[in-house]
């Protein structure tokens, strides 16, 4: 597990595309690893794939111009190896294999019978502290943040001609 957790950080932190050496490395390490280890080792990758999307984000909106799609090149590498080492990381992978891309199918799990997003100009309900408003609110922005992101990383993949790795959306 940390030898595949240290080849995740090493690749995803470089920015750079995986060589094919690289991806024999990630399918090696994985083949080696018992179930309970490769769902510790997706963990890792997607916590640490988080780490980088949250500061891409903020980097990101906050910059202009030819900062900016600087940034969002920088990005759309880095998302690319995310979905080359998560494809080795497939107990099934093989180096030429495409396409897998364990993502979301559905909302969030907390989501899939929860009322519509946002409070459509609702006032605070009465037992809701001003805590909790506080709080949604934040929860609001950061999601309006991330589809503002997801639409300018779109853009600029497809003025790039980069297929974005994951899930049809």
């Amino acid at each position: 597990f940390a030898d595949l957790t240290s080849l995740q950080r090493e690749l995803l932190t470089s920015g750079g595309t995986p060589t094919s050496a690289d991806i024999r490395r990630v399918i090696a390490t994985a083949d080696r690893m018992n179930r309970d280890e490769l769902r510790a080792a997706y963990r890792a990758a997607f916590e640490q794939w988080q780490q980088i999307r949250e500061e891409a984000i903020a980097s990101s909106l906050a910059a202009s111009g030819d900062e900016r799609q600087r940034l969002l090149d920088a990005y759309l590498d880095r998302l690319v190896a995310f979905g080359e080492l998560l494809q080795a990381m497939n107990p099934n992978a093989t180096p030429d294999a495409q396409g897998f891309f364990p993502g979301r199918r559905g909302p969030p799990r907390g989501e899939r019978n929860a009322a519509p997003r946002g409070n459509s100009g609702q006032p605070a309900k009465p037992n809701e502290s001003a805590a909790d408003a506080v709080a949604a609110k934040a929860k609001e922005a950061r999601r309006e943040m991330s589809a503002r992101f997801d639409e300018l990383v779109a853009a600029r993949a497809a003025a790039r001609g980069i297929e974005i790795p994951g899930p049809r959306r």
